[in-house]
Parts: C-alpha cells; sequence; structure tokens
C-alpha cells in the first residue's frame, strides 16, 4: 500500500509541474537546481529529479524524471540543447532539441561524441561494435558506419570530438591488446573539402653557392660515396632495392631522356630547397642535409605504382595491376612534414561488381563506399590535377652539368 500511494503520489507530482504549479513531495518543497529561457531542473527530494524544456515561447514542450542520478542539459552549441539522463554503470541516455526550430532528436545510448547536429555512438551487433556517425535530426542528411578493432569492453572509447563538422577524431581502446589508438573519421560530405587539390609549385630558394652543395652531395649518393638514411636502415645507392646503376653507366647516358635515366632536382616538399629523386625500378625521393652531410629517403615505392611528382610535396601513385581493381593514392605532406597518404581511391571495373570507394588519411582502416555520382564529384578534381601537371624530369647532365665534367677530368 505504501509503494501504490508512493507511485501516485509521484505522478501526481509530475502532473502538477507540468502543469506549472509549485507542489510539495513529502513535506519538502521543490528546489530549482539549474534553469535557463528553455530549461529548468528540480530537485523533488528523496533523490528524484524534474526537467522540464521549454520552446521560445515560454511554452513547455517536454518534462521526463529521473532517479538517483541527477540530470545535465547543456549546449553543445548556440542551439542546440543536450538532455543528459544517467542510469549508472557508464551508461546514460542524450535527447538533443533544437531550439530554434522547435524539434527532439530520438533517444541515443551512451553517444561519444555531439555536435554540428552530428552525433556519434556505438551501436552492438551480431558481435561487432561498430561506429555510427549520424545526423542527430535526420539520418537522411548524414548516416556512416564504421568498423574498427574496437577491444572488447563496455566502453572502448577513452575521448571522441567532432573537430569540425564531418571530421570526428576518436581515441580507442583497439584489439586484445588494449592499444590506444587515435584516429579522424571523415564523413561523405567532408572528402571533398578535406581535400586540397591545388597544386603547389616549388619554390627553389637558394643561393649558387648552396645550389652547388646540394648537387654534390647528390652526386656523392650516386658514387657511393655517402649513405642514405631511410626510417630504419642505412644503405649506399649501390644498396637500394631495385636501384644501383654503376656510376659509369649514369654517365654514359647523362643525355638520356627516358627511363631509368631521368631524374627529379627540384623543390619536391615545399621547404624552398633542392630535393632529389631517382625512377630506377624503385622510386626513392632524397633530401640531402648539407649541414651534417648526410641524405635521407624522404618517400619511396614501387616504379610500378609510381605515377609522378605532380607538385612540392604532392605525388601521384597509381595501381593498375590488378584485375577489375583501378587504385590511386595522393601522396602528401603530413603535419610532421613527412610524405603520407593523403586520399585512398578503389574502383571495381568489372561490370559485373562494379564498385567505388574512398580512404581519406594515412593508412585508413576502412573505404567508405561510394556511389558513382559521388565518386565522380570526388575524384574529379584530384584527376584533374594529377593528369595536367608534373614537375620536370630531367637528365644526368642537365642536373648536375659542370660537375660530371669535373668528374670525367678526375
Amino acid at each position: 500500500m505504501k509503494v501504490r500511494k508512493k507511485i501516485l503520489g509521484m505522478l501526481l507530482f509530475i502532473a502538477m509541474i507540468s502543469g506549472g504549479c509549485i507542489w510539495f513531495v513529502s513535506g519538502r518543497e521543490e528546489t530549482i537546481i539549474e534553469e535557463d529561457k528553455y530549461f529548468r531542473i528540480i530537485d523533488a527530494g528523496e533523490q528524484t529529479y524534474l526537467y522540464l524544456i521549454y520552446n521560445a515561447d515560454g511554452k513547455e514542450v517536454k518534462n521526463g524524471v529521473s532517479y538517483r542520478i541527477e540530470p545535465w542539459i547543456h549546449y553543445i552549441d548556440q542551439e542546440i540543447l543536450e538532455i543528459h539522463i544517467g542510469v549508472g554503470t557508464e551508461t546514460f541516455y542524450c535527447v538533443y532539441y533544437d531550439t530554434t526550430n522547435d524539434r527532439f532528436s530520438e533517444q541515443y545510448e551512451s553517444p561519444v561524441a555531439a555536435k554540428y547536429n552530428k552525433v556519434a555512438f556505438l551501436d552492438h551487433r551480431e558481435g561487432e561494435t561498430i561506429l555510427i556517425i549520424k545526423d542527430m535530426f535526420d539520418e537522411g542528411n548524414c548516416y556512416q558506419e564504421y568498423v574498427l578493432d574496437f577491444a572488447e569492453m563496455i566502453s572502448p572509447v577513452a575521448s571522441a570530438e567532432f573537430k569540425e563538422e564531418d571530421i570526428l577524431l576518436i581515441t580507442y581502446s583497439s584489439g586484445d591488446s588494449y592499444e590506444a589508438k587515435t584516429k579522424l573519421l571523415y564523413t561523405k560530405e567532408a572528402y571533398i573539402r578535406a581535400m586540397d587539390f591545388t597544386v603547389k609549385e616549388p619554390q627553389m630558394d637558394i643561393s649558387p653557392e648552396e645550389d652547388r652543395i646540394y648537387r654534390e652531395g647528390y652526386l656523392k649518393v650516386l658514387k657511393n660515396e655517402i649513405p642514405t638514411i631511410g626510417k630504419v636502415e642505412v644503405k649506399y645507392y649501390k644498396d637500394l632495392w631495385r636501384a644501383g646503376i654503376e656510376f659509369e653507366q649514369l654517365l654514359k647516358e647523362k643525355d638520356t631522356r627516358e627511363y631509368p635515366y631521368l631524374y627529379y632536382y627540384d623543390d619536391l616538399d615545399g621547404d624552398g630547397k633542392p630535393e632529389f629523386a631517382i625512377n630506377q625500378g624503385c622510386m626513392f625521393l632524397f633530401k640531402y642535409e648539407k649541414e651534417q652531410g648526410e641524405c635521407r629517403i624522404l618517400y619511396q615505392t614501387e616504379s610500378c605504382y609510381f605515377k609522378t611528382i605532380v607538385g612540392a610535396g604532392q605525388i601521384w601513385r597509381h595501381d593498375g595491376l590488378h584485375a577489375d581493381i583501378v587504385r590511386d593514392n595522393y601522396i602528401g605532406l603530413g603535419e610532421d612534414g613527412s610524405f603520407q597518404d593523403i586520399l585512398w581511391l578503389e574502383k571495381g571495373i568489372n561490370p559485373k561488381y562494379p564498385y567505388y570507394q574512398v580512404g581519406v588519411g594515412d593508412d585508413p582502416t576502412y573505404f567508405e563506399d561510394v556511389s558513382e555520382e559521388e565518386w565522380n564529384e570526388i575524384t574529379q578534381p584530384f584527376f584533374e590535377m594529377v593528369e595536367n601537371n608534373a614537375v620536370p624530369r630531367k637528365t644526368l647532365e642537365e642536373v648536375f652539368g659542370d660537375l660530371l665534367e669535373e668528374n670525367t677530368k678526375e
């Protein structure tokens, strides 16, 4: 009987509050914890909380009750309210209210991020954890699923934040080792905006004296007088994979304008200093550090995949060797100044099983399926850039000139 009276009392309390009345529960007056033009949070006593949502005209449009845990209502931007209701054990529910358009979202369980009318949350289905990003009010505007290597735990996401409208930065525990990984996830709407397909023209900014020092350094590489330094290994030119033509042979072909006797010598990474690249079965891009007298390998890839250096810090990689699949990569400079994959494109050309996929970022763990129309929209500016621009290649004579004559006299 006491339980029944308590339930009836609570229902009566809610009804009175919804009608705009001040009421008492168990002889205790309500306490307003927080209020705003669009919401009010009330402590009703006995670990019971009431929240009310108002529209721009001051009319109540929603109310609810939370037990034991005080609700949290805050703005995720100037127009959107997040109504956060905790239920314990790291689980909570959120509903979003658009104060400008007077509309509510559906209820989301434990979202990991929300902003720009987007919400990100985890969904568990058939033993797999999937990250979903969608428009919180209308998934027709945006809905995408991402399969990441989440660790098997209740809350594998350590943090997540929308850095821009369609870009989510997420840190999570992965795999059996629970290794922490951080990734940028792009929605389809962000693919085009995230790419800058402006050609960056090489801009050499050195004196004739400096130019000679750089050319002497790269010539020493070809003559195996100084080693090249990769990420791990230190090797001489003669030991590089699929490279290492004898210098005497290079001299004989110093005026040859064809593979494999053409070179790049220009500002290839946008720093105003000359880099040097060869393409002799494997493409290697070198950077001579004149202060240390050392030469580093900035980038390398097999010649069968290397297409061209498009501009300063811009490389086109093309793979058309696999049956029914064509792949293209746009390699550019990352935030740390190293060459990284910026854009991944994959197209299935078998007429029975056509498909189009796009990936963004260095070593993405997923490719996003797009329609043919979206593919054309995304890739058109990329192909216009890479097919119509290229840093000029030079003969050995054009790169080293008088230094070769001095070498011959020796």
